[in-house]
Protein backbone atom coordinates (compact mmCIF):
# COMPACT_ATOMS: atom_id res chain seq x y z
CA UNK A 1 0.00 0.00 0.00
CA UNK A 2 0.90 3.63 -1.05
CA UNK A 3 0.58 6.51 1.54
CA UNK A 4 0.41 9.85 0.30
CA UNK A 5 -0.10 11.56 3.28
CA UNK A 6 0.33 10.78 7.14
CA UNK A 7 -2.22 11.17 9.74
CA UNK A 8 -1.81 13.36 12.48
CA UNK A 9 -1.41 10.36 14.90
CA UNK A 10 1.48 8.70 12.65
CA UNK A 11 3.29 11.51 12.61
CA UNK A 12 2.61 12.18 16.58
CA UNK A 13 3.66 8.22 17.26
CA UNK A 14 6.99 8.81 15.54
CA UNK A 15 7.72 11.41 17.16
CA UNK A 16 6.71 10.08 20.56
CA UNK A 17 9.26 6.63 19.32
CA UNK A 18 12.24 8.91 19.06
CA UNK A 19 11.54 10.24 22.46
CA UNK A 20 12.06 6.68 23.72
CA UNK A 21 15.77 6.86 23.73
CA UNK A 22 15.53 10.41 24.96
CA UNK A 23 13.52 9.18 28.13
CA UNK A 24 16.29 6.83 28.76
CA UNK A 25 19.21 9.18 28.41
CA UNK A 26 17.47 12.25 30.57
CA UNK A 27 16.92 9.60 33.29
CA UNK A 28 20.40 7.84 33.25
CA UNK A 29 22.17 11.31 33.00
CA UNK A 30 19.84 12.64 35.79
CA UNK A 31 21.21 9.60 38.17
CA UNK A 32 24.46 10.05 37.04
CA UNK A 33 24.38 13.61 37.78
CA UNK A 34 25.11 14.69 34.48
CA UNK A 35 24.60 16.92 31.46
CA UNK A 36 21.97 15.09 29.18
CA UNK A 37 23.38 17.98 26.60
CA UNK A 38 26.66 16.06 26.41
CA UNK A 39 26.55 15.38 22.68
CA UNK A 40 29.74 12.37 22.81
CA UNK A 41 27.84 10.76 25.76
CA UNK A 42 24.16 10.47 23.62
CA UNK A 43 26.36 9.21 20.66
CA UNK A 44 27.98 6.77 22.88
CA UNK A 45 24.76 5.81 24.19
CA UNK A 46 23.43 4.87 20.90
CA UNK A 47 26.71 3.30 19.72
CA UNK A 48 26.36 1.26 22.46
CA UNK A 49 22.44 -0.59 21.97
CA UNK A 50 22.99 -2.52 18.85
CA UNK A 51 19.33 -4.36 19.90
CA UNK A 52 17.72 -0.95 21.32
CA UNK A 53 18.53 0.82 17.82
CA UNK A 54 17.17 -1.80 15.84
CA UNK A 55 13.80 -2.01 17.60
CA UNK A 56 13.66 2.01 17.38
CA UNK A 57 14.42 1.55 13.55
CA UNK A 58 11.89 -1.53 13.30
CA UNK A 59 9.40 0.53 15.40
CA UNK A 60 9.48 3.72 13.46
CA UNK A 61 9.33 1.84 9.96
CA UNK A 62 5.89 -0.23 10.81
CA UNK A 63 4.86 3.25 12.08
CA UNK A 64 5.37 5.38 9.34
CA UNK A 65 4.13 2.36 6.65
CA UNK A 66 1.15 1.59 8.79
CA UNK A 67 1.89 -1.90 8.96
CA UNK A 68 -0.12 -4.52 11.54
CA UNK A 69 3.15 -5.76 12.73
CA UNK A 70 3.72 -2.15 14.69
CA UNK A 71 1.28 -4.28 17.29
CA UNK A 72 3.48 -6.31 18.46
CA UNK A 73 6.73 -3.76 17.81
CA UNK A 74 5.51 -0.90 19.75
CA UNK A 75 4.75 -3.15 22.96
CA UNK A 76 8.22 -4.62 22.73
CA UNK A 77 10.18 -1.02 22.22
CA UNK A 78 7.59 0.70 25.10
CA UNK A 79 8.21 -2.13 27.20
CA UNK A 80 12.51 -2.01 26.48
CA UNK A 81 12.20 2.00 27.58
CA UNK A 82 10.27 1.63 30.94
CA UNK A 83 12.07 -2.01 31.74
CA UNK A 84 15.52 0.63 31.23
CA UNK A 85 13.97 3.11 33.62
CA UNK A 86 12.68 1.09 36.05
CA UNK A 87 16.51 0.42 36.61
CA UNK A 88 17.41 3.30 36.34
CA UNK A 89 14.39 3.99 39.34
CA UNK A 90 16.07 0.89 41.35
CA UNK A 91 19.25 2.59 41.44
CA UNK A 92 18.54 5.60 42.66
CA UNK A 93 15.03 5.37 44.44
CA UNK A 94 14.30 8.92 42.78
CA UNK A 95 10.83 10.31 43.33
CA UNK A 96 10.68 12.07 39.95
CA UNK A 97 12.29 9.74 37.72
CA UNK A 98 9.50 7.13 39.20
CA UNK A 99 6.83 9.57 38.07
CA UNK A 100 8.51 9.86 34.48
CA UNK A 101 8.34 6.36 34.15
CA UNK A 102 4.76 6.36 35.39
CA UNK A 103 4.15 9.28 32.74
CA UNK A 104 5.90 7.15 29.50
CA UNK A 105 3.66 4.33 30.57
CA UNK A 106 0.49 6.21 30.58
CA UNK A 107 1.67 7.77 27.17
CA UNK A 108 2.81 4.74 25.72
CA UNK A 109 -0.41 3.02 26.64
CA UNK A 110 -2.75 5.63 25.09
CA UNK A 111 -0.41 5.82 21.96
CA UNK A 112 -1.20 1.89 21.52
CA UNK A 113 -4.64 2.43 21.70
CA UNK A 114 -5.20 4.99 19.10
CA UNK A 115 -2.76 3.14 17.19
CA UNK A 116 -4.90 0.15 17.60
CA UNK A 117 -8.00 2.08 16.26
CA UNK A 118 -6.10 4.00 13.69
CA UNK A 119 -5.48 0.19 11.63
CA UNK A 120 -8.88 -0.48 11.34
CA UNK A 121 -10.01 2.72 9.36
CA UNK A 122 -11.36 2.18 6.10
CA UNK A 123 -8.44 3.76 4.36
CA UNK A 124 -6.07 1.34 5.71
CA UNK A 125 -8.29 -1.64 4.68
CA UNK A 126 -9.53 -1.89 1.16
CA UNK A 127 -11.50 -4.98 1.54
CA UNK A 128 -10.51 -6.54 -1.95
CA UNK A 129 -7.18 -7.70 -3.03
CA UNK A 130 -5.68 -7.54 -6.79
CA UNK A 131 -6.51 -11.10 -7.32
CA UNK A 132 -10.44 -10.49 -6.37
CA UNK A 133 -12.93 -10.19 -9.93
CA UNK A 134 -15.14 -8.00 -8.44
CA UNK A 135 -14.37 -5.42 -6.71
CA UNK A 136 -17.49 -3.35 -6.08
CA UNK A 137 -19.43 -3.34 -2.89
CA UNK A 138 -22.00 -5.77 -2.13
CA UNK A 139 -24.74 -2.33 -2.43
CA UNK A 140 -23.47 -0.93 -5.23
CA UNK A 141 -22.18 2.48 -3.70
CA UNK A 142 -21.14 3.86 -6.81
CA UNK A 143 -19.55 7.36 -6.29
CA UNK A 144 -17.80 10.16 -8.91
CA UNK A 145 -14.47 11.77 -7.76
CA UNK A 146 -13.25 15.12 -9.52
CA UNK A 147 -9.82 16.05 -8.69
CA UNK A 148 -7.87 19.28 -8.59
CA UNK A 149 -7.56 19.37 -12.36
CA UNK A 150 -11.24 18.56 -13.26
CA UNK A 151 -10.28 15.33 -13.86
CA UNK A 152 -13.55 12.79 -13.51
CA UNK A 153 -13.34 8.71 -12.45
CA UNK A 154 -15.51 6.43 -11.50
CA UNK A 155 -15.50 4.68 -8.03
CA UNK A 156 -16.98 1.93 -5.83
CA UNK A 157 -16.56 2.29 -2.12
CA UNK A 158 -15.69 -0.97 -0.79
CA UNK A 159 -14.88 0.04 2.75
CA UNK A 160 -15.60 2.92 5.14
CA UNK A 161 -16.59 4.56 8.29
CA UNK A 162 -17.25 7.84 9.81
CA UNK A 163 -14.34 9.75 8.88
CA UNK A 164 -13.40 8.38 5.53
CA UNK A 165 -13.68 5.22 3.21
CA UNK A 166 -11.96 3.02 0.40
CA UNK A 167 -13.08 3.48 -3.07
CA UNK A 168 -12.11 1.16 -6.16
CA UNK A 169 -11.21 3.14 -9.27
CA UNK A 170 -13.87 1.51 -11.77
CA UNK A 171 -12.81 2.82 -15.12
CA UNK A 172 -9.58 2.27 -14.86
CA UNK A 173 -8.41 6.41 -14.91
CA UNK A 174 -5.63 7.44 -13.39
CA UNK A 175 -5.02 7.54 -9.53
CA UNK A 176 -6.12 11.08 -7.96
CA UNK A 177 -3.92 12.65 -5.49
CA UNK A 178 -3.93 15.12 -3.28
CA UNK A 179 -8.03 17.30 -2.61
CA UNK A 180 -11.08 15.17 -4.08
CA UNK A 181 -14.77 16.14 -4.66
CA UNK A 182 -16.64 13.12 -4.28
CA UNK A 183 -20.08 13.30 -6.39
CA UNK A 184 -22.69 10.72 -5.12
CA UNK A 185 -26.41 9.54 -5.54
CA UNK A 186 -28.24 7.39 -3.03
CA UNK A 187 -32.28 6.37 -2.43
CA UNK A 188 -32.71 9.92 -4.58
CA UNK A 189 -30.77 12.00 -2.52
CA UNK A 190 -27.00 13.67 -4.13
CA UNK A 191 -24.53 13.55 -1.85
CA UNK A 192 -21.03 16.08 -1.84
CA UNK A 193 -18.69 15.90 0.42
CA UNK A 194 -14.61 17.23 -0.39
CA UNK A 195 -11.80 14.75 0.88
CA UNK A 196 -7.94 14.34 0.48
CA UNK A 197 -6.64 11.02 -1.17
CA UNK A 198 -4.30 9.20 1.38
CA UNK A 199 -3.69 5.80 0.31
CA UNK A 200 -3.31 3.80 -2.69
CA UNK A 201 -3.61 -0.23 -3.14
CA UNK A 202 -3.89 -1.72 -6.86
CA UNK A 203 -6.43 0.30 -8.50
CA UNK A 204 -8.17 2.00 -5.30
CA UNK A 205 -7.56 5.18 -2.73
CA UNK A 206 -8.29 5.51 0.75
CA UNK A 207 -9.41 9.22 1.64
CA UNK A 208 -10.45 10.82 4.26
CA UNK A 209 -13.04 13.41 4.63
CA UNK A 210 -12.91 17.09 4.90
CA UNK A 211 -14.92 18.75 7.67
CA UNK A 212 -14.95 22.17 5.97
CA UNK A 213 -17.92 24.47 7.93
CA UNK A 214 -17.09 26.95 5.57
CA UNK A 215 -18.63 25.07 2.86
CA UNK A 216 -22.29 24.93 2.88
CA UNK A 217 -23.81 21.41 1.82
CA UNK A 218 -27.11 20.15 1.76
CA UNK A 219 -26.31 17.12 2.70
CA UNK A 220 -22.72 15.26 2.83
CA UNK A 221 -20.92 11.88 4.09
CA UNK A 222 -22.08 12.46 7.90
CA UNK A 223 -26.06 12.27 6.42
CA UNK A 224 -24.87 9.08 4.23
CA UNK A 225 -23.11 7.52 6.75
CA UNK A 226 -26.20 7.88 9.60
CA UNK A 227 -28.55 6.72 6.31
CA UNK A 228 -26.63 3.27 5.38
CA UNK A 229 -26.10 2.73 8.98
CA UNK A 230 -29.41 2.71 9.76
CA UNK A 231 -30.28 0.61 7.13
CA UNK A 232 -27.82 -1.53 8.06
CA UNK A 233 -25.40 -1.67 5.68
CA UNK A 234 -22.05 -3.14 6.35
CA UNK A 235 -18.40 -3.41 4.58
CA UNK A 236 -18.63 -6.45 2.31
CA UNK A 237 -17.78 -6.93 -1.48
CA UNK A 238 -20.49 -8.87 -3.85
Amino acid sequence: MKHFKRSVLTKNLSTFLLCGPLFVFVSESYYQGLSAFDLDRLYDFFSGQSAYNLMLILSLYTVFWVKRLSLIVLPLFFAMNIFLGIQIFIGSLDKLLLILNFIYLGASFIFITFWSDELQDAIYNPFFTPQDIEKRSGYNLIAELVDQNGGLCIASITNWDKEGCFMNILDGAKIPKGTVEIKMEFNGIHFDQRARVMTNYDKGIGIKFILDKRVEQEYNWNELYELINDMGYKPRLI
